[in-house]
């Protein structure tokens, strides 16, 4: 494999990242290598994140053509991540362009899976995904995203929270631009009773696969929410498409705060 890494950028990103990391699901190496390089990946999301400190920046490169698991919760504490998709001059795929319709089973795959024993778990309390807290920020461009199977009859939902989850929040923003999202029995976008905040909350040329049980948006609280979306869809499981105001308004359980919804307007 070539050493080169192909950037597509409007812009150049690196110049506000304090970290850039390498992962490949396949080659990498969580314990010997420090993930900088791209001759040198991490194997886990998880070991990147985890390796810096509070306040970061940072930017994660996933291959393409791999599925990149989540085995165990991923705590961001004031933290932005950006991930892209890692492309070398093997791939024979080139740069994505950002004005057209080019979402893609060959991106890279992130899925949330577990190693917990789900008859001896807490119902209704486990998450393993992605854990926001104060001010942290995801943002995934041409990346997929995957929730598993997971849904317990006996308790009518499933006993993971989310592939992300709110547990502190004063304001917070989530973006996926040019994704695949299949949410299966597990909610894309938990938020828990957690007090005061503003969620914001993006989707570009995106498309949204519900298959299971799991929810677009858990709302527990209806905490403030501002959502937009642009050339991007909902559909269900049967091929209906479902628009996202409707989407919104099945995640409602408590009160009945407005959501602020722009959906696939031309800017």
């Amino acid at each position: 494999m070539t050493d080169t890494v192909i950037r597509c950028f409007q812009y150049n990103i690196l110049d506000f990242m304090d970290y850039v990391f390498y992962i490949d699901a396949v080659q990498g190496d969580d314990t010997n290598n420090l993930g900088i390089r791209s001759s040198l990946p991490f194997k886990t999301i998880k070991r990147a994140i985890d390796y810096v400190p509070s306040g970061s920046k940072i930017l994660i490169y996933l291959r393409v053509n791999q599925d990149h698991f989540i085995e165990e919760d991923i705590i961001l504490k004031n933290k932005t991540i950006y991930f892209r998709l890692w492309l070398t001059s093997d791939d024979n795929i080139g740069c994505i362009s950002y004005n057209e319709n080019n979402r893609s089973p060959n991106f890279p795959t992130i899925k949330n899976v577990s190693k917990l024993d789900l008859t001896n778990d807490d119902p209704g309390n486990i998450s393993t995904g992605f854990i926001l807290l104060n001010k942290s920020q995801l943002f995934f461009d041409n990346v997929n995203i995957t929730t598993p199977f997971l849904y317990d009859s006996s308790l009518n939902k499933s006993k993971y929270q989310g592939f992300i989850k709110y547990e502190e929040l004063s304001e917070g923003s989530i973006q996926f631009k040019n994704s695949i999202i299949t949410i299966n029995d597990i909610d894309l976008l938990n938020i828990p009773n957690i007090g005061s905040g503003l969620i914001q909350y993006a989707m570009m040329n995106s498309k949204v696969l519900i298959n299971g049980q799991g929810n677009f948006i858990n709302n527990i609280d209806n905490l403030p929410l501002i959502f937009f979306s642009k050339l991007s869809q909902a559909v269900a499981s049967d091929g209906t498409v479902i628009d996202f105001s409707t989407l919104m308004n099945l995640n409602r359980t408590i009160n009945n705060r407005p959501v602020n919804l722009l959906s696939n307007l031309i800017l």
